[in-house]
């Protein structure tokens, strides 16, 4: 869904809000850089509205449900490329039926998100019409912060050491 933001440059363009991404009237020219300013802006990346998901924080875990209505495991496909995670979902073909109506979409979908430092895909489920993408996010103990003590220096200098914060 591409939603026009109302702004005096409206006229020419405008600033488009899409899927969460803001892509100034600019970026339509340049050529290789939308990517590069939308990584550095952060964000989910370019999911979607359908199928309708919520994105659940719980201490350094996510996780990712997706209305999946109508599709069945082999139907669904998770896939992780570095830090892109890509759910998409193959509607049921060749199941035309006489329909009064119809108010559940089963059409074929792609969700992307990009997915932050150190988050990784640990596993997903099915159940209920919902898929469920569970991620974690593990800092390395590298990257962890420390305390550094203060104390007063002795005769080869410098005293204090470093502690787990």
């Amino acid at each position: 869904m591409t939603t026009t933001i109302p702004t005096p440059a409206s006229r020419a363009g405008g600033v488009l809000l899409d899927g969460g991404r803001l892509v100034p009237m600019m970026l339509r020219s340049a050529i290789g850089f939308a990517d590069d300013i939308e990584d550095a802006f952060g964000g989910l990346g370019k999911a979607g509205t359908y199928p309708p998901y919520d994105i659940i924080r719980e201490e350094s875990a996510y996780r990712i449900d997706i209305a999946v209505a109508g599709f069945r495991e082999e139907d669904l496909e998770i896939e992780v490329s570095g830090a892109r995670l890509r759910v998409s979902g193959r509607g049921q073909k060749g199941q035309e039926l006489s329909r009064q109506h119809q108010g559940i979409a089963r059409r074929d979908f792609i969700l992307d998100f990009r997915l932050g430092r150190h988050v990784q895909v640990t596993g997903a489920s099915l159940a209920l019409g919902i898929l469920s993408v569970a991620l974690t996010r593990e800092i390395p103990e590298s990257e962890r912060p420390r305390r550094i003590s203060i104390a007063a220096p002795g005769p080869e200098g410098v005293a204090g050491k470093a502690s787990e914060a």
